[in-house]
């Protein structure tokens, strides 16, 4: 990359290329962004704030905008202005960031008249539903407290307007998952003491309510990630506690089982949290990286199947 650092957000345009916005080098957030395209990187245009611990979705209503919110700036632990980015007129060119606006019904046009979320946020989750219109959810307020609050985003008329009820549970770091019905679970994350947090629960945007999930999770997490796979079970992985644990939601009785194969219950072959949990085309999982229970760096790939519990081990099981 043209610039080191980390908790940036990143993501695949319509155009082919990969946007990657704001972080942090270790201590200052970024406004820069860069896409990434046939093996380079490029410079784009700088967001108009600098945030890290904010979010970044690509729209799929219009020309491809991807929608940035909140974060903090370094100044305030949460912001709640959010912009848009324009691709450029051909890929790999720098495009722009413009605030998000208000649409005009009765002109037709967007307005210059700024919109921002309803509530400052930052490590929050940012998911786009079915209908176009992106659900955003939790993160930590300014002053640092767990949100049980949550908004939508409608591309049509720029506007960010409150879910009709918060949460169950207020989180932080959570997880967001589009199933297949439309719905979102919403699982794990920190509560206001840094605990982990075992519960999970459901969006439902025709009702525009959340409501627990049937059971909780098996264990509580911190840091874990959460996959859907082509089935619509859902596959969490890790975590801080319990972190070599995983377990699938079934969306259709809205239970939590531990994974398993033929002979029991599976354990992740290394411990790991803030690690990543790719789907692949053959409905594999590809989990790499993250940390140990000892906050070490984990080298070593696993590729689960649910066919036959984690398969096909890679690297080692050295720790940085």
């Amino acid at each position: 990359m043209n610039q080191a650092r980390e908790n940036q957000q990143a993501g695949l345009l319509k155009d082919g290329t990969v946007l990657i916005t704001g972080g942090d080098n270790g201590s200052i957030p970024l406004s820069s962004s860069e896409l990434y395209m046939n093996g380079a990187f490029t410079p784009a245009a700088s967001m108009l704030t600098a945030r890290s611990g904010h979010q970044q979705t690509v729209l799929s209503i219009g020309a491809g905008q991807v929608l940035i919110t909140g974060g903090t700036d370094g100044t305030s632990l949460a912001l709640s202005s959010a912009e848009l980015f324009t691709p450029g007129s051909t890929p790999g060119t720098p495009g722009s960031f413009q605030l998000t606006t208000q649409y005009d019904p009765a002109a037709q046009i967007f307005t210059n008249n700024p919109t921002t979320m309803t509530t400052p946020r930052a490590k929050h989750t940012a998911t786009q539903l079915t209908n176009g219109q992106v659900l955003i959810a939790g993160g930590r307020d300014a002053s640092g407290n767990p949100l049980a609050s949550a908004e939508l985003f409608n591309p049509l008329t720029g506007s960010f307007t409150a879910t009709g009820g918060p949460m169950q549970v207020a989180r932080i770091g959570h997880n967001a998952t589009l199933l297949l019905d439309g719905t979102v679970l919403m699982s794990g994350g920190t509560d206001q003491n840094g605990n982990p947090i075992q519960s999970a629960e459901i969006y439902d945007p025709v009702a525009n309510n959340f409501t627990s999930t049937k059971q909780m999770m098996n264990v509580a997490r911190i840091g874990s990630q959460a996959t859907r796979l082509g089935s619509g079970l859902v596959l969490i992985t890790g975590g801080q506690y319990e972190s070599n644990t995983a377990e699938l939601y079934n969306p259709v009785t809205g239970t939590f089982i531990y994974t398993e194969s033929q002979t029991g219950q599976t354990l992740m072959i290394a411990s790991r949290s803030n690690h990543t949990a790719t789907l692949l085309y053959d409905d594999t999982v590809l989990i790499s990286g993250g940390q140990d229970s000892r906050i070490h760096f984990v080298l070593r790939t696993i590729q689960y199947s649910n066919r036959s519990g984690y398969v096909n081990s890679s690297g080692n099981s050295n720790r940085i």
